[in-house]
């Protein structure tokens, strides 16, 4: 029985990208970059949907653990296992450690409309 050793490398050097596809793909690219900010090179925020019409206005309490209540007013909101992360009304970007809160609340929540 014979062994096989060709590398990757081996079985896609003779591979050629059709030159249709490859210009289109660059289109594709191009309209991506036309869309996405040079602000923020590694997300996936657009910059003409910053602000769009599925941002909602929605009320987010936090309170602390020292006690201290405080309120903020978002248009996203969103959570992970250690960090909320709002985008405020102003635009500007709001991060809390989960690690110093004792409860949070968001009203509407997720899925109420």
């Amino acid at each position: 029985m014979e062994t096989n050793n060709k590398t990757l490398q081996d079985w896609f050097s003779g591979l050629e990208v059709p030159t249709l596809w490859s210009a289109e793909r660059r289109d594709v690219l191009d309209d991506l970059k036309d869309k996405f900010s040079l602000e923020y090179p590694n997300s996936n925020i657009k910059k003409e949907n910053i602000i769009d019409e599925t941002d909602k206005d929605i009320v987010v309490t936090v309170r602390w653990f020292d006690g201290y209540l405080e309120s903020f007013r978002a248009k996203q909101v969103r959570q992970g296992e250690a960090l909320l992360w709002m985008r405020l009304e102003d635009n500007k970007n709001r991060n809390i450690p989960l690690r110093n809160v004792r409860w949070f609340s968001m009203y509407p929540e997720s899925h109420e409309d």
